[in-house]
């Protein structure tokens, strides 16, 4: 972390537009923010369907040994109770959705905001399977810790009775 003198700071932060203030702001008490337009259309859906690859039969193993075999439209499949209910999720960087993540204007303009313009580079993750050395994006998937009836439902009409579920 680069330590900076407040002077500098407020500076730096008088120069930005109010929407940068604003996402930096967001950043600072959450922890986190929400960039929309990184991704549309057929890169969205690119990237999603990787995702739910990877969720189902890893090509990288994620680091926490999460389990693999999730398949999200089978709810039966899901971890849930004491199970853990994160799934690291580590996609190779194959795919044109990963060209358009990295010259995506809204994720820049964020990027520029949060860190600082010509702060930060981006990098994608290796493009083959197997063992990785640096995990340079990961995607985090969160499953409720109890499924909700409607889903309950789908559960047990398409996974053959009670719903399932690891846990």
């Amino acid at each position: 972390q680069r330590m900076t003198h407040p002077a500098a700071t407020a500076a730096a932060d008088a120069a930005l537009p109010d929407a940068a203030l604003i996402l930096r702001a967001a950043f600072q008490h959450d922890g986190l923010v929400v960039i929309d337009g990184v991704l549309s259309g057929a890169a969205l859906d690119s990237f999603r369907d990787q995702v739910c690859r990877e969720l189902t039969e890893p090509s990288i193993p994620p680091e926490s040994g999460t389990p693999s075999g999730v398949d999200l439209s089978q709810p039966c499949t899901w971890p849930r109770g004491s199970a853990r209910r994160v799934i690291e999720v580590v996609t190779p960087g194959v795919g044109q959705h990963w060209e358009h993540l990295r010259a995506s204007p809204a994720l820049g303009t964020a990027l520029d905001a949060l860190l600082g313009q010509g702060a930060w580079e981006m990098h994608i993750n290796q493009t083959h399977g197997g063992a990785c050395d640096v995990r340079h994006w990961y995607c985090p998937v969160v499953f409720p810790e109890e499924l909700p009836k409607a889903i309950l439902a789908i559960a047990s009409s398409s996974c053959g009775g009670g719903g399932g579920g690891g846990g």
